[in-house]
């Protein structure tokens, strides 16, 4: 029965142990050097941590002194072990299309006007 114990406590520490890493692994930090938008939302320059949810359907975009989320696509890049950010330039405005995270399916981000 110790054993037992035992052995349920150590699986229990593992994944918790796991769940981190594997969070770590969906997102991506940045420093974006101009100011851009981000759905509906224009934020200013600056360092972000772009994190994709669970299910990949949204990416939260998370700044120092903004932040804002966005619900994301599957994109036709192919899914690679590089990582980056797709800007788009339209009437003046930098757009985050595309956010790519290591190891993971390219998520796009649909250009909508700004409110």
């Amino acid at each position: 029965m110790k054993i037992r114990n035992t052995l349920t406590a150590l699986a229990l520490a593992c994944a918790c142990f796991t769940v981190p890493a594997a969070a770590e692994s969906e997102m991506l930090q940045a420093n974006v050097p101009f100011a851009f938008v981000v759905g509906t939302k224009k934020l200013p320059a600056g360092e972000y941590t772009f994190r994709l949810s669970d299910s990949g359907q949204t990416v939260f975009v998370v700044g120092s002194a903004q932040s804002s989320m966005v619900r994301a696509l599957p994109s036709a890049a192919a899914t690679d072990s590089s990582e980056g950010l797709v800007f788009k330039r339209q009437n003046g405005n930098e757009y985050l299309v595309r956010v790519q995270v290591s190891g993971m399916e390219s998520r796009a981000i649909p250009m909508q006007p700004l409110l």
